[in-house]
């Protein structure tokens, strides 16, 4: 039972330093300015600030969060930019609503056509790792003939998905070069 008390333990401090947002020097040095700048940049909501006091108040230092949310407010001008929403749904990052009102709304449909095109290619990976690696086993002389069999239905299974996820693929890019055609336009004088 001790040990399982240990390990226990030992789980839940993981997990707590696991989740700290800041370092002990970085809660030391209180930058909070450039910390709230860079989540801003980021496009971290607001409720970040929370996560890093209860980082830094592991070590007993308070936070600044009126520095904080000065350097938050303009990281965001730096994110908040319509181009970034393809960027960050492209690099697989959906967004957090923290743009302001007048753009919020297009900067998500932006971001969530980015999102869903990374989320598709990242699909067609997995299955073509799946494919390879049945294909591989198929070379395998101690399988049986069932398991061969088996193997090539679903190898047929995985090519059918694939080729349904190479056409969503393209049906999704093209709605997203629509959409980036529009955020050119509107940025054009």
């Amino acid at each position: 039972m001790g040990m399982v008390r240990a390990f226990s333990l030992l789980a839940v401090v993981l997990m707590v330093t696991g989740c700290a947002t800041l370092s002990r020097e970085q809660c030391q040095r209180g930058d909070w300015y450039s910390i709230g700048m860079a989540d801003g940049q980021a496009g971290e909501p607001v409720s970040r600030l929370d996560r890093h006091v209860r980082a830094c108040s592991q070590y007993g230092i308070a936070v600044n969060d009126q520095q904080y949310r000065q350097g938050r407010t303009q990281g965001l001008v730096d994110y908040c930019q319509l181009d970034n929403a393809f960027d960050t749904g492209l690099r697989g990052v959906r967004y957090q609503g923290v743009c302001p009102p007048a753009i919020d709304a297009l900067f998500d449909r932006y971001n969530w056509a980015a999102y869903n095109v990374y989320q598709i290619r990242k699909e067609i990976n997995e299955v073509e790792d799946q494919i390879r690696y049945r294909e591989n086993r198929l070379y395998d002389r101690s399988l049986s003939d069932d398991d061969r069999r088996q193997l090539r239905y679903t190898l047929r299974d995985l090519d059918i998905r694939r080729d349904r996820l190479r056409y969503e693929r393209y049906r999704a890019e093209r709605y997203l070069d629509r959409l980036m055609d529009d955020a050119r336009f509107r940025r054009s004088p």
